[in-house]
């Protein structure tokens, strides 16, 4: 983790980033039935606190960059894609992550309302993110993204060995895209 860096287990709403399925108030944060499915509440994604310094240098990194690629290029919209890359950029960033439902049962992974078949992935891997760990699933398709999975860390071994009855593991870390985007804690 950097220094100064924090991760916010919160969401927007206050709810703790870990959480229970409304309906089993009362279980454990993944509950694992008999049939083998397990179900779990948590972000979508780890927020990273973004200070009005971190808003303040993406402008003034944008603003070089805009002004380096009109000076080189002479072309007011090349520079202006990358003026509006810039603001998408941080619009992204400000955005906070939503709590979803998370379900791994014999026909799939549904993540809210999206069911993902076990068969477009070939691999997934346990990566740990800052202090978290999550699991990442690797597409089949080439130019699909790779699908990112958070969970309690208490339930960890669980939802494991319940994907891998389905997809092979693969021992991988974080690769350099990832790391970049943690280390300016997008």
């Amino acid at each position: 983790m950097q220094p100064g860096g924090t991760i916010n287990p919160e969401n927007s709403e206050g709810e703790n980033f870990y959480s229970q399925p409304d309906a089993v108030a009362d279980a454990p944060a993944a509950l694992a039935e008999d049939d083998g499915t397990i179900t779990w509440r948590a972000s979508e994604y780890v927020e990273h606190e973004k200070s009005i310094g971190w808003y303040l240098i993406l402008s003034l990194v944008s603003v070089a960059i805009v002004g380096l690629v009109y000076l080189l290029t002479d072309d007011a919209f090349s520079a202006g894609i990358f003026a509006v890359g810039a603001v998408l950029f941080g619009i992204v960033g400000a955005r906070k992550p939503r709590t979803l439902n998370y379900t791994i049962d014999h026909s799939g992974i549904t993540i809210g309302e999206t069911i993902h078949r076990y068969e477009h992935f070939k691999t997934f891997s346990v990566i740990e993110e800052d202090a978290m760990h999550s699991i990442i699933l690797l597409p089949l398709k080439r130019f699909m993204p790779p699908l990112m999975l958070y969970y309690p860390p208490e339930q960890e071994q669980t939802v494991a060995e319940t994907l891998g009855m389905y997809i092979p593991y693969q021992d991988k870390g974080q690769d350099a895209f990832d790391r970049l985007m943690a280390r300016i804690r997008f």
